[in-house]
């Protein structure tokens, strides 16, 4: 078994990858107001700057776009 401070950039990228998934949970149902057009201007930045953060590992790009998607997949029901 590996240490977290074996692994310092997983470690803090595992925790970066969740403060988002928590902050961007729920998302505005109401398509057509601005707080949905806002709320997805914002995650979606956000989401660019963890992969930016993170560039050379893509498993963050692949759990950023199972983020975006589980968010979006919810809020369809």
């Amino acid at each position: 078994m590996v240490k977290n401070s074996e692994i310092p950039k997983v470690f803090t990228m595992w925790g970066d990858l969740f403060t988002f998934q928590k902050k961007y949970y729920n998302a505005p149902t109401d398509r057509n107001s601005e707080e949905y057009a806002r709320f997805w201007t914002e995650l979606r930045t956000e989401a660019d700057e963890l992969e930016k953060k993170y560039n050379e590992d893509d498993l963050c790009t692949d759990i950023v776009n199972a983020i975006l998607k589980n968010i979006g997949g919810r809020n369809k029901k």
